[in-house]
């Protein structure tokens, strides 16, 4: 078979099996399915105003607090879960001379609406402790968005408990403490 005769039937047979692609359907669209999958994530950030400070590392923030830091924070977070479980923020005290007569507690207030999803659901009052508790619970796919007034306002309450030997700590002890308090992402169910 002479060249020509050749590209001429390779170009036949060519345009013979790629005809039905271009021809499959009148408006020249084609449908393919897509399966799109994020893993499961998390983080969270604490805004803070007056006297505290904090520090954040993707699931985990840090905050320095003082009496004076009552109720200027607030908690936002973003959280992707697989479906069927939920996240749990959890509190608790990191480092700090906490006097026995002190007992620090927090309360997390309703999400301010800003964001979307499936936002957490705030515990009553924790007393701070060493021990990790939940904050807020039954977190979904959500974020609350980010800055003040969005998310949930921690609000702090210091206090002398008065059955214990108080009198040789003053509220100006008091003044001068400042305690860690470290919030954590967790699994939930």
């Amino acid at each position: 078979m002479r060249p020509l005769n050749r590209i001429i039937l390779l170009a036949t047979l060519l345009l013979v099996s790629i005809g039905p692609i271009f021809a499959q359907k009148e408006d020249n669209t084609a449908k393919f399915p897509v399966r799109l999958s994020i893993p499961p994530s998390a983080s969270l950030s604490l805004v803070s105003a007056g006297d505290s400070s904090s520090s954040t590392k993707g699931n985990i923030n840090q905050q320095v607090i003082s009496p004076n830091s009552i109720s200027k924070t607030w908690l936002n977070y973003s959280s992707i879960v697989e479906s069927g479980s939920t996240n749990v923020i959890c509190v608790s005290m990191i480092f700090g001379d906490l006097p026995a007569e002190v007992e620090i507690s927090v309360k997390a207030g309703p999400d301010a609406g800003a964001g979307q999803g499936k936002v957490g659901t705030p515990s009553d009052m924790v007393i701070l402790s060493d021990y990790p508790q939940a904050i807020i619970t039954n977190i979904g796919t959500c974020f609350t968005g980010q800055g003040a007034n969005k998310g949930h306002l921690l609000t702090y309450n210091w206090k002398i408990i008065p059955d214990i030997n108080s009198e040789s700590l003053t509220k100006e002890d008091i003044k001068n403490l400042r305690i860690g308090v470290l919030y954590t992402f967790m699994t939930g169910e």
